[in-house]
């Protein structure tokens, strides 16, 4: 005899949440700091700054989406800032497009 009750489920990924500790370096300036990281596995990645003398604030996020062929996927990338000092905040300006394309050039490397 067949079961009358149809069950249907779908298991989300796990979101996971760790402290880990990053690094940014920028010239001669490098940082090491804490961050609360939360990912959820093929969709985000974010990381919240904490314990950093050079950023007020730092918030990063990678979201992943499958690409157009089977072993391709499209990220975007989002990054929000405010720097300590306003120091820091006019060195960056004066690298910062080129400080863009090493974090991408290091991501394509990379995968």
């Amino acid at each position: 005899m067949r079961d009358p009750f149809q069950i249907s489920t779908r298991a989300e990924p796990a979101v996971v949440n760790v402290d880990a500790e990053l690094r940014v370096d920028f010239h001669k300036i490098s940082e090491t700091y804490l961050s609360t990281v939360t990912m959820v596995p093929h969709k985000y990645i974010r990381a919240v700054s904490s314990d950093t003398k050079v950023f007020k604030s730092l918030v990063t996020e990678w979201k992943f989406r499958p690409g157009s062929k089977n072993d391709a996927c499209e990220v975007d990338f989002f990054i929000c800032f405010k720097f300590q000092s306003d120091i820091y905040a006019h060195i960056s300006s004066l690298f910062f497009h080129s400080a863009v394309k090493a974090v991408v050039y290091a991501f394509e490397k990379e995968f």
